[in-house]
């Protein structure tokens, strides 16, 4: 109950502060509750909802940061998330896998509601079974590509499909150089494809240290 109030106050905070905002065409939002403010001000023609959490909102805070479970509590959430789907023209994830672990703990109304929306995945990895890439286009270039990536390497994150993209490179002859600051304890599976692909000599690798505070 209390994290209700505490849900509630911030949207009202959101409401009161939305009002000083000028009307525009779209807004895209990537927090639940300042999405409930635009709403309920009508601050625009259109918004544009960008789910960052991996999994619905209870489910995140029950499983992840430790919030005591709540029916009372389950269901104010499950509302707010439905109300801003219904509301938003469109909504967007940062993943596949976003999308898909949200809608399998969502509700059945809200997945119904989904597959009616302008659903857009940002980010999206490429399926490497088919050459997007216009090889035309990669030999106009004439210097090396430098591509970095500073990442903590888990399931999630998902930076093993990196070197899939990096192969239809190599195959198109596009010299290239990938520079991977990682921690982490998935580097396992992006080597295996680095050595598949024959990419050694396209890598260079750093084990991020975080210094400890003194």
């Amino acid at each position: 109950i209390l994290y209700i109030f505490i849900y509630v106050y911030k949207i009202f905070n959101i409401y009161i502060k939305s009002f000083k905002i000028k009307k525009v065409d779209f807004i895209i939002s990537h927090d639940l509750f300042y999405s409930i403010g635009y709403l309920l001000t009508k601050k625009s023609k259109w918004l544009a909802f960008i789910y960052h959490w991996q999994w619905p909102f209870y489910y995140e805070i029950t499983n992840i940061q430790w919030v005591s479970k709540s029916k009372v509590l389950k269901y104010f959430i499950e509302y707010l998330e439905f109300f801003v789907i219904k509301k938003s023209k469109y909504v967007w994830f940062p993943s596949n896998w976003a999308y898909h672990s949200f809608i399998s703990k969502t509700t059945n109304k809200t997945k119904n509601l989904l597959n009616k929306k302008n659903i857009k995945i940002l980010y999206n990895w490429i399926n490497t079974n088919q050459n997007y890439i216009n090889s035309k286009d990669l030999n106009a270039h004439k210097d090396d590509l430098i591509f970095t990536t500073v990442s903590t390497l888990n399931f999630e994150k998902w930076v093993d499909r990196i070197p899939d993209l990096l192969n239809i490179l190599n195959k198109n002859w596009v010299k290239f150089k990938w520079i991977l600051v990682w921690t982490g304890k998935y580097l396992s599976k992006i080597k295996t494809k680095i050595n598949k692909y024959w990419l050694n000599q396209h890598i260079i690798l750093y084990d991020y240290q975080v210094e400890k505070e003194t």
